[in-house]
């Protein structure tokens, strides 16, 4: 059992008035959108105006540089035994999970999901019906400048040639922070290939995160490697074609 299913088999949320949360998840994806552009230490200045005891201590900790795990296990820990209201530990468990989603860097877009979903789907399917705003990946396409390394080739070569059907499959392995990364030495073609293969919303916040992640091109390289390891696998398991063959 999970700690979500672990507190919710513990309280009753049902008469709670869950709008009421709505400041304290739009303060919380506020600080994941701080912490993506300008680093988590620039948290720091937000500090004085926290007022909740929790939410003070969670954001201390990861400015601190403390271990997720370590984070999570501290914040579950004040949870399970500080015997909370249920009003109290719905709000707590809003609040652990948004301080490990800022921790760990994910995108203000998936976080709005992860934190709303503690209130009613209403509110993610009302952000939802703003889809339209996410422009497509054809508008949101740039070339950088693109450095032809032996490995750049390959992994740039392997988009171009890949069908689609085959690219989807490939990135349903793919996390979007290792894409970030080998995209930032790629080809017009080849990134407007992939951009091709996913959701206009996912394409957007790929061109967010490149724009905020800075890239090494050792790490870029090295996550290009990943993915063509990828291929590899995937081609010797049969669950796609080789572009050989």
């Amino acid at each position: 059992m999970n700690f979500d299913d672990l507190i919710f088999s513990k309280y009753d949320f049902s008469k709670i008035k869950k709008d009421t949360f709505i400041p304290l998840i739009e303060e919380l994806i506020r600080f994941s959108d701080k912490a993506r552009k300008e680093g988590l230490l620039s948290l720091e200045e937000e500090l004085p105006k926290l007022k909740d005891p929790f939410l003070k201590m969670g954001i201390q900790l990861i400015i601190d540089g403390t271990d997720p795990d370590l984070v999570e296990e501290i914040l579950e820990r004040v949870i399970l035994f500080s015997n909370p209201s249920p009003n109290r530990a719905l709000e707590y468990c809003i609040i652990r999970t948004g301080i490990l989603g800022v921790q760990s860097g994910n995108n203000p877009h998936v976080l709005h999901h992860q934190l709303y979903a503690y209130i009613g789907l209403e509110y993610i399917e009302e952000y939802m019906n703003q889809i339209d705003v996410f422009p497509t990946a054809r508008e949101i396409v740039a070339n950088n400048n693109f450095i032809p390394l032996d490995i750049s080739i390959e992994f740039n070569d392997l988009f171009i040639q890949m069908d689609d059907i085959s690219i989807q499959r490939m990135l349903r392995e793919i996390d979007i922070t290792v894409l970030v990364y080998a995209l930032s030495n790629s080809s017009l073609e080849c990134e407007s290939k992939i951009l091709k293969n996913i959701s206009s919303r996912a394409a957007f916040m790929l061109t967010e995160d490149r724009q905020i992640l800075s890239v090494s091109l050792e790490d870029c390289i090295e996550n290009q490697k990943m993915i063509l390891e990828l291929y590899e696998r995937l081609v010797e398991m049969g669950e796609i074609i080789g572009i050989e063959e």
